[in-house]
């Protein structure tokens, strides 16, 4: 292990090295260019193409990009001595995650453990405790989901689960020396902000949620929930806005993912194609912020951003080939490329 200059020295050096031979950018259209699962399967990784059906090989795909994905990023967290929080809160990101599959898997009566992801020496579950729940979460984090939930009551306890992580990622800044804290917290915001519109957006648009029932599902910086409130103030913004209305929407700050008014009498904002411009977006400033802070913790955390998008653009590769999509409208529709007016 090195100290912490040494350290961020050589993962900035191991990082853009393995920044070229990564899928982003131009290197993603590689993902979507095959038309078969075996295919894909020596674009992505260099063992043998296993002898499986195919339903299985693309599980198999996903499971084993994801793998490569936080070997890859824990390899990096080793060269610290004591990384920042921040650091080690980004791939726990996948303990609730796998939290969730525990949750959904008890409640449905299952008696195997589900697939789950290895983040050790990062993981605050006792995985060894299973199926006792209350054991596995027990002198965590996670102490207050103890008891095997109600199928009716999963969709409720996994929104519990995204708030904490919230919460626990904004915390987590609070060690970071100013210089680099700045930088860092305005990429989570900003990711903050987006999470919270398009929640938004789809509630009012899918379920036509009223206003109050959206508003208490909505992540607060604080308690008070007001409109100015950082995280979610933005949203809350639009809360009431007409959906059906493009006049609305077209002086928005975010107007330029605004899908285009092609009939009037039809229009209504679109979430998907919202939610795949914030994408982009977020793609965009976490490459941009890789270069644009060198020799700092802000490259680790683009990073970590920028691979979590490539193991989601192989995994809508596997669905596209097995879907059969079309390749220009698979890249279209994971936010990879920009949606073509239709």
């Amino acid at each position: 292990m090195l100290d912490r200059s040494g350290a961020i020295a050589y993962t900035n050096a191991k990082i853009h090295g393995m920044l070229p031979k990564s899928f982003v950018e131009s290197r993603v259209s590689k993902l979507f260019s095959v038309h078969s699962l075996t295919e894909l399967w020596p674009i992505l990784f260099d063992e043998e193409l296993p002898n499986v059906p195919e339903l299985l090989l693309s599980k198999l795909i996903e499971q084993k990009a994801l793998e490569r994905f936080i070997i890859q990023y824990k390899k990096l967290l080793e060269t610290f001595t004591k990384p920042y929080k921040i650091l080690s809160v980004l791939l726990q990101y996948y303990e609730y995650e796998n939290l969730k599959k525990i949750g959904a898997s008890l409640s449905l009566g299952k008696k195997e453990c589900p697939v789950l992801t290895d983040i050790s020496p990062y993981n605050m579950l006792n995985y060894n405790a299973w199926p006792n729940l209350a054991g596995i979460t027990e002198n965590s984090p996670f102490a207050w989901y103890n008891s095997v939930p109600e199928i009716k009551d999963i969709q409720f306890l996994d929104n519990r689960l995204d708030l904490q992580y919230i919460k626990t990622l904004w915390a987590s800044l609070e060690e970071l020396p100013p210089v680099e804290k700045k930088p860092i917290r305005e990429f989570i915001l900003e990711s903050i902000v987006l999470k919270n519109i398009l929640w938004v957006l789809r509630l009012k648009v899918y379920y036509d949620m009223k206003t109050e029932d959206i508003l208490a599902r909505l992540v607060y910086e604080n308690d008070r929930h007001l409109e100015t409130d950082l995280f979610a103030g933005p949203a809350i913004m639009i809360a009431n806005w007409d959906i059906k209305d493009y006049s609305v929407w077209a002086d928005w700050k975010y107007s330029d993912c605004v899908n285009q008014k092609t009939d009037a009498d039809k229009w209504v904002i679109d979430p998907c194609w919202v939610g795949q411009c914030f994408r982009r977006k977020e793609n965009t400033s976490a490459l941009a912020k890789l270069h644009q802070y060198p020799l700092s913790t802000m490259v680790l955390v683009s990073w970590f951003k920028v691979k979590q998008n490539e193991y989601e653009n192989i995994c809508a590769a596997v669905e596209s080939i097995r879907l059969g999509v079309e390749e220009s409208l698979a890249m279209e529709l994971t936010g990879a490329t920009p949606i073509k007016k239709r």
